[in-house]
This record gives C-alpha cells, structure tokens and sequence, in this order.
C-alpha cells in the first residue's frame, strides 16, 4: 500500500531469536519492490528457526504532538494504545504499537487507580528517546521538539519459521494477531507449548516465576496463592491434553510447595 500523500511505501520487519525482543526495522521506498529488496537480505541471513513479523504501514494520519498527549491525558484505561507513531514524517523515529505497549513507553499518571477516571498517561520521552537512539544507532532531533506526530496502523504476516500467519488486521482485541488456519491442530501445539512453559517457570524449589515487567525486564516479587494454584491446575489440565506424563513429578513439587 502506497501512501499517496509522500508517494512511499513503508515496511516494518520484527525479527527475534525466540528468546529476546524483535529487533524492529522500518524501510522506507519509492514502491514495494524497493523497500522488499533489503527484507530479502535480512531474511537470507536469518536462521531458520527464528521468529518474523513483517508488516506494511498504511492508514497514516498526522496530528499535532500537543493533541497525541491530550488524548494520551484523557484516556480512561492505561496500557490501551492501538496504534503505531511516527514521531517525523520519514518513519525514521516510528514505532509499532507493540514496541510502545512492550517498553511501557505511554504511562499512566501517578494518581491513577485502575476503573477509575482518566488514566492521565503522558509519553516518557526520556525512555523513548533511549531506545531509539539503541535501535537505530543514532537520533538526528529531539522528538520532544516535534510539532506533529504521526499515527498509523499496519497489516501483516508473521512465520515461526515453518509457517506463515496472516495478522488480524479488524478493529477488533484481537487485531495484531496471527490468525489461526487450522484452529483444532494448532490448538493443540499451543497447549504443548503452554505446558512446556509452565514446566519451564517452576523454580528448584517448588516456586513458580511469578511474571514478568516487560518494559523493565524484571521479574516480579509479589506472589500469591490463587495463582500459584491456577498455574498448576492449568498445568496438571495440559499434561492429561498431551499425555507427557513426565512432567507430573515438577507438577507434584510445585503443589506440594504450595500446600506447605
């Protein structure tokens, strides 16, 4: 899709290792052809196992910076945004809307209570800034000095490496997300890789690793029972699923750390 108001196609390639953060690209052309040709040279040097998300700018509409944070001020659920920015016209400062939700770059402000009112969420510049200059190499401007931003949506695909998704591109909660083809059979490779992370979450005492802060990289130190209990009947439920019968002795430590 072409933007015909700067006779451009944006496209933005999210690759990962399928344990760290996508490192996110945004390639700018005269047409789809152009920005395709250095996409091809990022997938050819890629491992075949890796994880990739391309995805194709489109829906692009400029609004002035002050009007982004007074809608950012008045929204009334924190951690909601939908969209990507552009924080210049070129897409060189732009970022998907996962990578502002995922490093909590938009945060509610301190007085904020959960259901309650307007989030009064504000753009942490300074975080923004940082990862731009990590992501990129470099950062020509101080996006806090812009005078427009730029807002835009985008349509995809995602491969594990075996196969390929087209992303749920509908206003819907689940746009971004791959949809299923097969949705029996695939199913049942999530419950196995659910229970693979379960298993993989159990500490050597019995413990689960509770969660994660994404946008900190921290693991997180509260902990209570109903989700302790939670997680191991979830657990015991998808070992019954695959019959990896193994995985009941991890099972039986973890609620036995609970019980005690």
């Amino acid at each position: 899709m072409k933007d015909h108001a700067t006779d451009s196609v944006t496209l933005a390639v999210s690759i990962s290792d399928r344990r760290h953060r996508a490192d996110v690209k945004f390639i700018r052309a005269v047409s789809f052809k152009r920005a395709w040709e250095p996409i091809e040279g990022l997938l050819a040097k890629a491992p075949q196992n890796i994880w990739i998300r391309i995805e194709i700018i489109h829906s692009v509409q400029r609004k002035r910076r002050a009007q982004l944070e007074r809608i950012l001020h008045e929204m009334t659920r924190m951690n909601y945004w939908r969209q990507g920015v552009s924080f210049d016209a070129d897409f060189k400062t732009a970022l998907l809307e996962m990578e502002i939700n995922g490093h909590e770059f938009f945060k509610p402000g301190k007085g904020h209570v959960v259901g309650k009112g307007r989030s009064e969420s504000w753009i942490d510049y300074q975080q923004v800034t940082k990862y731009l200059r990590r992501r990129n190499g470099q950062l020509s401007f101080d996006i806090e000095s812009s005078e427009y931003v730029w807002l835009f949506t985008t349509s995809g695909i995602f491969s594990d490496g075996e196969q390929i998704w087209v992303l749920n591109d509908t206003e819907t909660a689940e746009k971004g997300v791959r949809r299923l083809e097969n949705p029996k059979k695939e199913l049942q490779s999530y419950l196995v890789a659910g229970e693979d992370f379960l298993t993989w979450q159990i500490k050597e005492d019995g413990k689960f690793i509770y969660g994660y802060y994404p946008g900190l990289q921290r693991i997180l130190s509260n902990y209570n029972s109903v989700r302790h209990f939670s997680s191991v009947y979830a657990l015991l439920e998808a070992i019954d699923f695959t019959g990896n019968y193994e995985d009941t002795r991890r099972a039986k430590k973890t609620l036995q750390w609970g019980i005690d």
